[in-house]
C-alpha cells in the first residue's frame, strides 16, 4: 500500500518529469499491471519517467531506451531494438499447440536446422554438438538462435508453417533475456576492459 500511496504521491500534482525506484517491488500481480497501465497514459501525455528497476521485464514493458549501468558506469544508453544489435546471440521461440514425440524430436531438430541454415548463427551454439534450435518438452516450445534480422523471423515463421507438421500458437523474441544477455555481455566486456586497466597500472 506504501508503494501505491508513492506513486500517487509522484504524480497527484501532474509533473512534466516524473522519477521511480523500484515501483513494482512488494506489488500482487494486478498491481504490477495497473502501474505499467498508469506509466503508459502518462507516456501517452507526453510525461517524461525516469524509472530505476532490477526487473527486466518491466523496464522492457514500459521503456522507450534503456541505460544499462555496471558499478556506477553507464555500459550503454539506446533503444532496445538497437541495444539487440550490439548483441552476439539473438533468439527466437515458438510455442507449439501439440508437443513433438519423444521419438520424432532428433529428426524434427535436424530436419528444421537443415532447412533453415541460411538463417541461423554460425556461433555461439545451444549445446557442445553445436545445435542452434532446441525443444523443450517441459514448456513445449523451440528455441533458436537466428541472424538477429527482422525479415528473418518472418522467413523462418513461414518455413515452419509451410513445410512442417508443427502447429505453431506463438512466435516472438524474448524481449526480457534479450535485455539480460545484453547487460551481461556488457558486464563482461567491461570488466575485462578494468581488468587490463588495473594489469597496466601494476
Amino acid at each position: 500500500m506504501k508503494q501505491k500511496l508513492g506513486l500517487a504521491q509522484s504524480i497527484i500534482h501532474d509533473p512534466k518529469i516524473v522519477v521511480l525506484d523500484e515501483p513494482q517491488t512488494g506489488l500482487d500481480p494486478k498491481a504490477r499491471m495497473d502501474v505499467r497501465k498508469i506509466l503508459k497514459e502518462l507516456q501517452k501525455n507526453g510525461k517524461t519517467i525516469f524509472l530505476a528497476s532490477h526487473m527486466l521485464y518491466e523496464i522492457s514493458e514500459v521503456c522507450d531506451k534503456i541505460a544499462l549501468i555496471n558499478r556506477g558506469v553507464l555500459l550503454g544508453f539506446d533503444k532496445i531494438s538497437e541495444l539487440r544489435k550490439k548483441l552476439k546471440i539473438h533468439e527466437i521461440k515458438c510455442d507449439l499447440l501439440e508437443p513433438i514425440k519423444p521419438e520424432d524430436v532428433s529428426s524434427t531438430l535436424s530436419m528444421l536446422e537443415n532447412k533453415l541454415s541460411a538463417y541461423l548463427t554460425d556461433t555461439p551454439t545451444y549445446t557442445e554438438k553445436k545445435h542452434h534450435i532446441l525443444y523443450e518438452p517441459s514448456t513445449q516450445g523451440l528455441k533458436m538462435l537466428y541472424d538477429g534480422k527482422a525479415e528473418t523471423q518472418n522467413k523462418i515463421l513461414s518455413m515452419i508453417i509451410k513445410e512442417t507438421n508443427l502447429k505453431v500458437t506463438s512466435f516472438y523474441t524474448p524481449r526480457t533475456s534479450q535485455l539480460e544477455r545484453i547487460y551481461m555481455d556488457m558486464i563482461k566486456k567491461d570488466d575485462t576492459l578494468r581488468s587490463k586497466r588495473i594489469e597496466n597500472k601494476d
